[in-house]
């Protein structure tokens, strides 16, 4: 699905967006275009597209020297070397983290180390390529290395990074750790603590043993009014056990086709798992002088109503007729660093027939659809960062 138009912001910056984890591999070019070079010395643009939520907003990367195929090997593997150009399939460039006007990017090329960008919108940015945590302090413009701060008995596994405030940011392990939080700007002991996440959804624990990405089913930010926030959305499975059929006087047809969809006839076991909807649950706890957290908002979906006639001719166009809110794919939930009580998810009515992927903003407090709109790029594996849009920032398509 191409870009969609309503990515771009015309006038005024949002106040902040959603950002894509993951960059576009696109030349694209407005006011906030950046320029750097590669450790290798190949050309790299950077572009932000940005948008109100819940539009996505995402960057776009662009090698000018570099292909976006391999052409079919046509020159030998020497001739390329000592070109320095390489193939750009398979590469990719995550936003490791975001602050402000700030984004450290990693850009993975083939057969090459990753090489990291401080990219800064409109501005020439600074790269550093290593594997070690590195702090950049601005008032001695240069970069120190902080040492190892995890002691060996602590696995971290981090899933993003975010700012506390007072020099501190937390590497956030979404699926079991929590927050491990270190005061970076310290000359001394970075002071690491835990701030413990709450425990996840009976349905969504399993998947701590799975390959599944924790980013689609839970989210943490701070907020600009000194909190961290944690959401989480479950698909509800409920344990259903089968009856003992000698003693029932009527056996319905509907109960027996559901339980041979789920078993073979000669399944001895007495429990299934029948879905029954998704839901969401919102945390928050103050940054400093909290030890626990508080919980904000836990809404089903079927509590949930679409009143505008837009958003019912949308589901009806997307599904037709039987298609419901319980029966929506929604995954990748995201907050807003301003606050508030709504909750952005995206969306497919069907993972296999359905190419188009849709953002969905919903009250918690008077669960009600807000806004739905389509998402710029459709892979469902994609993530989003809440972050705040510089004031300055004006934006040309």
């Amino acid at each position: 699905m191409p870009h969609s138009d309503d990515a771009v912001a015309t006038s005024d910056p949002p106040a902040w967006i959603l950002l894509d984890g993951e960059a576009v591999m696109e030349d694209r070019q407005n006011a906030t275009i950046a320029t750097a070079l590669t450790s290798t010395g190949q050309p790299v643009q950077v572009t932000l597209v940005a948008a109100d939520p819940p539009r996505d907003s995402y960057l776009c990367v662009h090698f000018p020297s570099l292909s976006l195929n391999n052409n079919k090997r046509k020159r030998d593997d020497d001739e390329e070397r000592q070109s320095g150009r390489v193939s750009l399939i398979g590469s990719k460039t995550w936003v490791v983290y975001r602050d402000g006007d700030l984004a450290l990017l990693r850009v993975g090329l083939p057969g090459r180390h990753d090489d990291y960008f401080v990219y800064r919108a409109g501005r020439r940015p600074s790269s550093h390529t290593t594997f070690e945590l590195h702090v950049f302090r601005s008032d001695r413009a240069t970069w120190t290395n902080k040492g190892t701060v995890l002691e060996d008995e602590v696995f971290l596994s981090t899933s993003k990074v975010i700012a506390l405030g007072d020099g501190e940011l937390g590497w956030t392990d979404l699926r079991l750790l929590g927050i491990l939080v270190c005061d970076v700007l310290s000359d001394d002991d970075p002071n690491p603590r835990i701030i413990p996440l709450p425990k996840l959804l009976p349905s969504n624990r399993p998947a701590q043993k799975e390959c599944r990405l924790d980013r689609e089913y839970r989210d943490v930010v701070v907020c600009a009014d000194g909190t961290i926030r944690c959401v989480e959305i479950e698909r509800v499975l409920k344990l259903v056990e089968v009856p003992d059929v000698s003693t029932a006087d009527v056996l319905r047809d509907a109960d027996l086709k559901l339980r041979l969809s789920r078993s073979s006839s000669n399944d001895t076991s007495r429990y299934y798992y029948r879905y029954g909807g998704w839901r969401v649950i919102t945390w928050n706890r103050a940054v400093v002088g909290d030890n626990c957290w508080h919980k904000c908002h836990l809404v089903h979906v079927d509590d949930i109503v679409a009143n505008d006639p837009a958003h019912t001719a949308l589901l009806l166009q997307m599904g037709g007729p039987n298609l419901r809110l319980r029966n929506l794919i929604t995954k990748v939930p995201s907050l807003s660093i301003h606050a508030g009580n709504v909750v952005y998810l995206t969306w497919k009515a069907n993972s296999r027939r359905d190419s188009k992927t849709w953002a969905l903003a919903i009250d918690m407090v008077k669960k009600t659809v807000l806004e739905v709109a389509p998402v710029s790029v459709p892979e469902s594996s994609r993530f989003y960062l809440a972050c705040a849009s510089p004031n300055y920032l004006k934006i040309d398509a």
